[in-house]
């Protein structure tokens, strides 16, 4: 009995440990109709010109039974004066966190935020 708990204790702070070590600062800031949550690093948030934010984006799709993929992460850069963004990065996994499809885009198609999306509120939390 006491091995078993001895064990347990092992296996959860070695959990703990590795967790502690590749976490994120992930702060939530939306649900989409379909029931995907999206929330931001805010640890990867940069400002390479005055009027630029680039951040790593997460869509947890665990909810949502309309789409086949588990989780999609994104790196966006926002235009803030201009209200636009465009994607630098796309990265979609399956549940078992296998990669389904990454693209990298070194000049990336810069769109309007849509008032009322999901994006749109992205733009309002981290533009000034």
């Amino acid at each position: 009995m006491i091995i078993k708990a001895v064990k347990l204790l092992i296996a959860t702070i070695g959990l703990g440990l590795g967790s502690a070590a590749i976490a994120e600062d992930l702060v939530y800031y939306a649900t989409d109709a379909t029931g995907t949550d999206y929330y931001f690093d805010a640890e990867t948030i940069r400002i390479p010109t005055v009027n630029t934010v680039e951040v790593w984006q997460i869509q947890d799709a665990s909810k949502d039974k309309t789409v086949s993929y588990r989780t999609v992460k994104n790196k966006l850069r926002i235009n803030c004066s201009e209200e636009t963004f465009g994607f630098l990065s796309i990265v979609t996994y399956r549940a078992d966190g296998t990669v389904i499809r990454a693209d990298d885009y070194k000049y990336p198609t810069m769109r309007s935020t849509v008032p009322g999306s999901t994006i749109n509120t992205l733009f309002k939390t981290l533009c000034p």
